[in-house]
C-alpha cells in the first residue's frame, strides 16, 4: 500500500457508485476490493443489479432513482468523502438523478463511463450519451474511457496513439478537466494510456502483457486511481499509481485484494507514445557510487579524493554559463578519472565538452537537455526524483542512477518538497531497479537508517562541507559504506 501523509488520516475514504457483479470481477464490489487494498475505508452505492459472470452478461436492471436517492441520502450522513468514483449509468433518469445528487460535492469525481460489458454486451442506453455531455461531464472531474468509449464520446474514431491524442483533447473541450484514455484495446507491443487537462498531456508505456483479457479491468483501474487521489496524490502521481497495479492485477491475472511494490509494474512517463516505445538507454556505472559527496566549489576537489571519496559532484548555481564551463574543465584536469567519478549538476554541454564523468540532472534540467548527446558521449547519467510522476519520468531515459529526496529536512537549498521520510524511501528501493541515491538531511547520526533500507549510496552537502573536521566526517561516511561489504 502507498504510504501518504493522508493515509493515516481516518477521515480519508471514498465512494464508489456502480453496477452489481455478482462474481465480483467489476462494478462496486471489485471498486471496494481495490479500495481495501490500499487501506481506505470506502462505502458503495448500486446504480445497477446484473446477471453476469466472467464471460458474458444476460440481463441489467436499473436501480430505480428513488432508491438511489435513498442510499445517496443515508452515506451522506456520514459527511463527504474525499474521493466519489461512478461507474455504469444506464439512463437519463440516473444521470440527471446523480447530477442533482452530486452538484455540491466538493471533492474529487472519477468517471469511468461503462458502456459495453467485457463480453461486447451494451449496458447504456444510447440516448444517454447526450445527456452525459450536456449535464454530466462538465461535474466530472477525471474521466477514464476505454478506447471504444473515448471514440463513443468524442466524436473521434481511433486507431492509432496520434487518435488517442486528438480524442483526449476534444474531451477536455467537452468540459472535463481531466481525461485519461485506457490504451488496452488498441493492441501492439506497448501498453500505453495518456493523461491530458486540455493544454498538457503525457503517456505511461510499459510493455504488453500476452495473458488474456481481464475482467473488470477498466473497474479496477479507475478505482486504483481514485484510491491514489484519496491518497492525496496528484493526478499525474496517481496515473502512475493506477497504471502500476492494473499492470499487477493483468499479471496475476485477479482482481487487486493485495498491492505488491515491485519495479517491474513501474512505468515510464514521456512527452509522446514514441519515445516512450523508443527510450534511450544510458552508460551503465563502471564501480558503485557509494558515498556521494555535493560541492560548489573546486577547492574541495583534491581534498575529496585524497581522503577517498570515490563519487563527487560539482554544483554551480551562481556563476554565469561561461564561468561554470571554466570551472567544469578545471574540475575534470584535477581528479583522477581511473578512480573518482565526477558528476557535473546541469552543464550537460560543459559535461559533454570537457569529458566528465557524468552528469545530474533535475526535472526541469531533463525538458531543456539534449538526452542524444548525453549518450553518445557516453556520459553517465542520474536524476533528481521526489514523486511518483517525477519516478516514472526518469526512467524513461533509463538513467545510470535515480536519486530521492530529501529524506530528511534539508537546509542546504530550498525544496518544492517537504521531507520524504525512511517509508517513502522504502518504497522507491521496492520501484527502482537502477541504483538508487538517497539525498537530503543525512548525517553520520542517522546514516544507518538510511543504509537499513537498502540504498546504494547516500549524497550529502554540508554534513561534509560544513562539518567542523570535514575529514573526519568524510571517514565516518567511508567507513560506515566498507562495513556493508
Amino acid at each position: 500500500m502507498f504510504e501518504s501523509e493522508k493515509s493515516a488520516n481516518k477521515s480519508i475514504d471514498v465512494w464508489t457508485i456502480a453496477g452489481f457483479d455478482p462474481c465480483g470481477g467489476a462494478g462496486l464490489l471489485a471498486d471496494r476490493q481495490v479500495f481495501t487494498a490500499n487501506g481506505l475505508k470506502s462505502y458503495a452505492l448500486m446504480s445497477a443489479q446484473t446477471a453476469q459472470n466472467e464471460h458474458c452478461v444476460t440481463k441489467v436492471d436499473a436501480i430505480e432513482v428513488s432508491f438511489i436517492t435513498e442510499q445517496f441520502n443515508l452515506l451522506r450522513q456520514h459527511g463527504w468523502p474525499r474521493v466519489i468514483k461512478v461507474g455504469l449509468l444506464l439512463n437519463v433518469a440516473m444521470v440527471r438523478c446523480l447530477s442533482e445528487l452530486l452538484k455540491n460535492f466538493p471533492g474529487i469525481l472519477v468517471y469511468d463511463p461503462v458502456m459495453v460489458a467485457s463480453s461486447g454486451k451494451p449496458l447504456m442506453q444510447k440516448e444517454v450519451i447526450a445527456e452525459l455531455k450536456s449535464y454530466w461531464l462538465s461535474q466530472v472531474n477525471i474521466m477514464t474511457p476505454n478506447i471504444d468509449e473515448a471514440t463513443c464520446l468524442s466524436g473521434i474514431a481511433i486507431y492509432s496513439t496520434d487518435d488517442m491524442q486528438k480524442a483526449a483533447y476534444q474531451l477536455c473541450h467537452l468540459g472535463v478537466p481531466e481525461v485519461i484514455i485506457k490504451g488496452g484495446h488498441l493492441g501492439g507491443e506497448w501498453a500505453q494510456d495518456i493523461w491530458c487537462d486540455g493544454q498538457n498531456h503525457c503517456w505511461l508505456t510499459l510493455p504488453r502483457l500476452r495473458v488474456p483479457s481481464l475482467h473488470g479491468s477498466g473497474c479496477q483501474f479507475s478505482a486504483a486511481l481514485a484510491s491514489g487521489l484519496a491518497l492525496g496524490l496528484e493526478s499525474q502521481d496517481a496515473f502512475v499509481f493506477a497504471k502500476m497495479q492494473i499492470q499487477q492485477a493483468f499479471t496475476m491475472q485477479s482482481i487487486i485484494t493485495h498491492v505488491q511494490e515491485s519495479a517491474v509494474y513501474f512505468p515510464w512517463l514521456t512527452q509522446s507514445a514514441l519515445f516512450g516505445q523508443h527510450r534511450p538507454t544510458c552508460k551503465p556505472l563502471q564501480q558503485s557510487l557509494g558515498f556521494y559527496t555535493i560541492i560548489n566549489d573546486i577547492r574541495w576537489l583534491t581534498k575529496l579524493e585524497a581522503w577517498g571519496v570515490k563519487t563527487i559532484q560539482l554544483r554551480l548555481k551562481e556563476e554565469d554559463a561561461h564561468q561554470r564551463a571554466g570551472k567544469v574543465a578545471q574540475a575534470v584536469k584535477l581528479i583522477d578519472p581511473a578512480t573518482t567519478q565526477l558528476f557535473i549538476n546541469d552543464d550537460w554541454q560543459a559535461a559533454i565538452k570537457y569529458k566528465a564523468y557524468g552528469v545530474h540532472l533535475g526535472q526541469e534540467d531533463i525538458k531543456q537537455c539534449d538526452m542524444n548527446a548525453i549518450k553518445e558521449a557516453g556520459l553517465r547519467l542520474g536524476i533528481s526524483t521526489h514523486s511518483l510522476s517525477e519516478l516514472a519520468r526518469a526512467k524513461a531515459y533509463q538513467p545510470s542512477y535515480i536519486a530521492f529526496g530529501p529524506i530528511f529536512t534539508t537546509t542546504s537549498k530550498v525544496m518544492a518538497f517537504p521531507a520524504q521520510g525512511l517509508t517513502k524511501l522504502k518504497q522507491w528501493r521496492k520501484w527502482v531497479n537502477e541504483p538508487l541515491v538517497a539525498i537530503g538531511g543525512i548525517t553520520t547520526a542517522n546514516l544507518e537508517t538510511i543504509l537499513a533500507c537498502k540504498v546504494d549510496s547516500v549524497a550529502v552537502i554540508s554534513a561534509v562541507t560544513k562539518a567542523v573536521n570535514p575529514q573526519k566526517a568524510c571517514q565516518q561516511f567511508l567507513s560506515s559504506f566498507s562495513a556493508r561489504t
